[in-house]
C-alpha cells in the first residue's frame, strides 16, 4: 500500500511496500563445510561482520540472497 508523504505541490513522494517479504535463508560454504541459517532480519553488513566473519562484500551477499549471483566468495544461498 502506498502512502503519500509530501505536501509540496511540485512533486509527490510515496512510501512503497517491499515487493517481497523477508524470509529465512541459509548461507552455505562448500569449501569450508560451514553453513549459517539466518532466522532474523539482519543488515548485509551485520551478516558479514558478525556471522560470516570474512572479507565478503556486503553488496555481494545482498545480490546472492536476492538471486542475482549464484555464489559470492564461496557462499551460496538456499531460501527456507
Amino acid at each position: 500500500m502506498d502512502q503519500t508523504v509530501s505536501t509540496d505541490k511540485r512533486f509527490t513522494a510515496e512510501i512503497l511496500e517491499p515487493a517481497d517479504s523477508w524470509r529465512p535463508f541459509k548461507l552455505i560454504n562448500d569449501r569450508s563445510r560451514i553453513a549459517y541459517t539466518i532466522h532474523e532480519e539482519m543488515g548485509w553488513t551485520e551478516i558479514v561482520r558478525e556471522v560470516l566473519k570474512d572479507n565478503t562484500p556486503p553488496s555481494s551477499i545482498c545480490a546472492l540472497v536476492r538471486g542475482r549471483y549464484k555464489t559470492a566468495n564461496g557462499w551460496r544461498c538456499e531460501h527456507l
